[in-house]
């Protein structure tokens, strides 16, 4: 991630455990939550490895077996 308006950078390293709901004909729920680091780079702060928080919601449709399309939210948080 680059920050608008100064130099500040994260990377961020996370793992995520997805969930579908029970599909309703080609349509299912899903839902994840996940935890990890973020590195900064460019700060003052002298501790650069930050708490990284993400939740996802959407919903996801069954083109075929094989194939999905997905609309999601994603909200990540660092600490």
């Amino acid at each position: 991630y680059q920050f608008d308006g100064n130099n500040a950078n994260a990377k961020v390293y996370d793992l995520m455990w997805m969930n579908r709901t029970r599909p309703v004909d080609r349509f299912s729920f899903i839902w994840g939550l996940g935890a990890g680091v973020a590195d900064l780079g460019n700060t003052d702060d002298n501790n650069a490895l930050k708490f990284a928080g993400r939740g996802r919601a959407g919903f996801e449709y069954a083109l075929t077996d094989d194939l999905f399309a997905q609309a999601v939210v994603d909200y990540q948080y660092i600490n």
